[in-house]
């Protein structure tokens, strides 16, 4: 059927050919007698035929084209708004580092002592959350047991110090004890970490008011930290730890995931230790 089609077509190609050279020598001869009408009469369907193909086939390409043209301008499109989502995503994260730079910079100006603000730059692969490292060390006079802190609260106490880094333990591993006394009552304690993001605050006398939701901040008998430092608030009440004390959970205010920068503090002072606990 496809063979016949085609010898169809190419006789009428043909056809059209011969009538389209005989009306223009006609033409040119200015002669137009009765065959030359014969045949113009019989090559206009044929022409209709073959002009009408052509302005499909010209309508498809155009819309091929028009196609391409879109799918290209689509991809183009694409391309600026992840740029441009990019562009965002860069601009955020400077906002937010400048406004925490900024909030970093009052809190050094109301601190005592020695002030180094250092940048966080790994966290220890064999204590993960437990331990952080900082981009300041010994060259810029950081020393072991300067404690490290952001505007939200207490982050922890430097541990180990290098040339150019220093080692943080933070305030939730289990070797971490803080002197430690509620807000609303006043009742003092040892903050101990729990190695899992919380704190347990000990040595709370029994008959002291402690709720949930109550803020925890550092005593005035610390050795490390600076004294009325956020520490967390309480999550869960446990009652009594033993006959003279009871014990609650705290959990910190700092988001430890998402630290970036840390003040390192040199304590001016050194209180005496509680007898209740002891700072590791």
């Amino acid at each position: 059927m496809g063979k016949k089609k085609a010898w169809v077509l190419l006789g009428i190609a043909v056809l059209s050919i011969v009538i389209i050279l005989f009306q223009s020598r006609s033409f040119r001869q200015g002669e137009a007698g009765p065959v030359s009408k014969v045949f113009s009469y019989i090559a206009q369907p044929v022409q209709t035929f073959f002009s009408n193909t052509g302005k499909n086939i010209s309508a498809k390409w155009r819309s091929i084209t028009h196609s391409a043209n879109l799918e290209a301008e689509n991809r183009k499109l694409e391309a600026e708004i992840y740029t441009l989502k990019e562009e965002q995503e860069t601009y955020n994260r400077t906002r937010d580092e400048n406004e925490n730079l900024r909030k970093l910079l009052e809190l050094s100006k109301v601190q005592q002592g020695r002030i180094i603000a250092a940048e966080v730059i790994a966290r220890d692969p064999d204590n993960w959350f437990r331990f952080i490292k900082v981009n300041k060390g010994s060259r810029n006079q950081v020393k072991v047991n300067m404690s490290a802190i952001t505007p939200e609260g207490i982050v922890g106490r430097v541990v180990s110090v290098s040339d150019n880094t220093a080692r943080i333990m933070l305030i939730f591993d289990e070797k971490s004890a803080i002197p430690a006394q509620v807000v609303s009552s006043g009742a003092l304690g040892v903050v101990y970490g729990e190695g899992k993001n919380t704190c347990i605050m000990k040595y709370i006398e029994n008959d002291a008011q402690v709720n949930t939701g109550d803020k925890v901040i550092t005593s005035h008998l610390s050795r490390i930290y600076p004294p009325g430092k956020i520490i967390g608030e309480v999550t869960k009440v446990y009652g009594r730890d033993n006959i003279l004390y009871k014990a609650v959970q705290i959990k910190p205010a700092v988001e430890f995931g998402r630290l970036q920068y840390v003040l390192l503090l040199e304590q001016s002072e050194q209180p005496a230790e509680p007898e209740s606990g002891e700072e590791k």
